[in-house]
């Protein structure tokens, strides 16, 4: 899978209102993260390593399956902190 295709699959997950790539601080001339912007306005930023199989036998859909519970838990972890609702 390329950045691409993660950033296709990602913009059709429900919650998710944009899914852009941005240059971390340290090097701007990189493109080194992923952003995503839910829609409730949070950010998270996801590093692009993880769309590398864990195991050499990881199936694409085991792959998909596996950055789409990130994501979730990346989104549940930042309303679990948020102390204005």
């Amino acid at each position: 899978m390329d950045r691409e295709e993660l950033i296709r699959i990602l913009q059709q997950h429900p919650g998710i209102a944009k899914v852009t790539e941005e240059p971390l601080p340290a090097d701007p001339n990189e493109v080194d993260s992923i952003v995503i912007h839910f829609d409730d306005g949070t950010v998270a930023h996801m590093n692009p390593g993880l769309i590398s199989p864990l195991v050499p036998d990881e199936t694409k859909d085991d792959l998909i399956h596996r950055i789409i519970h990130t994501v979730d838990t990346m989104k549940v972890n930042m309303t679990d902190f948020d102390l204005t609702r």
